[in-house]
């Protein structure tokens, strides 16, 4: 990458706070090192895009059987898109899929299903600089134990918890696809976007 534009990427995040992820291709080895540091990944157009997800838990429930406590959740995310890409976008969307894993109560260790909930977001034409904020979709996740002093024969988990375990973000403009943010960044090493999963919410 030319010189200047190592030095527009350190002028852009310079006043960046908080946990902020970027979007953006490089070569150089001072690229890689911020694309770590951000925890991200992200190509397309060299465009870059700034994104902060935080999980939120929306709704929750409570159940309790002599034998059993329940607690039925519904988690998502609220995504914050700051367009740094120093120029306006337009007709800009965005596709997710929200990953999180399923265990089962009485299950041997690492008996869990995998399931991805996907959504859209349109945001329309983009300033430079703007921010755009969305609340994704829910995912339903519970956790049970068993209550009482009652355990299983076989000795089997007497636990079981469900859990989000990332966000994979692709962004669009005019149906280009202009970058892609993962959260962590480990979610591609175990996932892939078009690979068939269980879907969320349908257990």
């Amino acid at each position: 990458m030319p010189e200047m534009g190592v030095k527009a990427v350190k002028r852009a995040l310079a006043p960046v706070q908080g946990i902020w992820q970027t979007g953006f291709v490089m070569k150089n080895r001072l690229a890689l090192g911020v694309l770590l540091l951000l925890s991200c990944t992200a190509f397309a157009d060299n465009l870059r895009v700034e994104m902060k997800a935080e999980k939120k838990r929306f709704d929750t429930s409570r159940e309790k059987s002599e034998t059993t406590f329940t607690s039925n959740e519904k988690w998502g995310y609220v995504i914050k898109l700051r367009n740094t890409t120093f120029k306006d976008l337009p007709d800009v969307s965005v596709e997710y899929q929200i990953f999180s894993k399923d265990e089962k109560m009485a299950a041997s260790k690492g008996d869990v299903d995998h399931r991805r909930l996907k959504g859209t977001q349109k945001i329309g034409d983009w300033k430079v600089n703007a921010i755009s904020s969305f609340e994704t979709e829910q995912v339903d996740l519970t956790r049970s134990q068993l209550v009482g002093g009652y355990y299983y024969a076989n000795r089997a988990s007497v636990k079981a918890t469900d859990s989000i375990t990332g966000i994979w973000v692709r962004i669009f403009s005019a149906g280009k696809q202009i970058s892609e943010i993962i959260d962590p960044p480990s979610l591609a090493t175990k996932a892939k976007w078009d690979a068939p999963a269980l879907p969320a919410n349908e257990k």
